[in-house]
C-alpha cells in the first residue's frame, strides 16, 4: 500500500529524504484531500481532522550541503518545498525570534497531519459496509513464501 508511513504516524510531507517517498506522500494528499467524502457510510462521514500546516526544519551551518541537496531533488520531484533564509523564519514564526546558530530552513507548505486511529476506523467501517467481516483471534502463526512461522 502507498504511503503506508503516513497512515501509521499521522502525518503526511513532501518534505522526505529519498525520491521514492516523494511519489508516495503526494499520492497520500490526494487520498486525504478527499477521504472524509470516499468514506462515507450511510451519509456520516468520518472526522479524520487533516490539516494542511506546512512543515519547517532548521538547519545549522554545517547540514546545510546535505539539506540543499535534499530540497533540490524535492524540487525536481514537484514537492511544494521553499528555502528560507532565518529572517524569513522570524517573519512567519515570531516565536523563534532566537535563532542563534541557524542558517537556513526549509518549509514545507503542504504539509500537515491527521487523525492515524481515525483513518483507520474509518477504512473498517467502510469496509464493513462494503461486506468485510473483520475477526478478532489470538494470531498462531503466519505463512509467508510458503514458509510456515509459528503454531503448526
Amino acid at each position: 500500500m502507498k504511503s503506508f508511513y503516513c497512515i501509521i504516524h499521522g502525518k503526511c510531507k513532501n518534505t522526505v529524504q529519498s525520491e521514492g517517498k516523494c511519489p508516495d506522500s503526494q499520492y497520500a494528499f490526494s487520498i486525504l484531500e478527499n477521504f472524509e467524502e470516499e468514506m462515507a457510510v450511510n451519509g456520516k462521514k468520518p472526522a479524520i481532522f487533516y490539516r494542511r500546516e506546512g512543515n519547517l526544519f532548521l538547519y545549522r551551518e554545517e547540514a546545510i550541503p546535505a539539506a540543499r541537496r535534499a530540497f533540490e531533488m524535492q524540487k525536481a520531484l514537484g514537492c511544494a518545498i521553499e528555502w528560507w533564509i532565518p529572517e524569513q523564519v522570524r517573519e512567519h514564526y515570531p516565536i523563534y525570534e532566537n535563532l542563534t546558530g541557524i542558517n537556513a530552513a526549509t518549509f514545507g507548505p503542504e504539509d500537515g497531519h491527521f487523525d492515524a486511529y481515525a483513518v483507520l476506523m474509518a477504512f473498517k467501517t467502510k469496509a464493513q459496509s462494503l461486506g468485510a467481516e473483520f475477526i478478532q483471534e489470538e494470531v498462531r502463526g503466519l505463512l509467508i513464501n510458503a514458509q510456515n512461522f509459528g503454531e503448526k
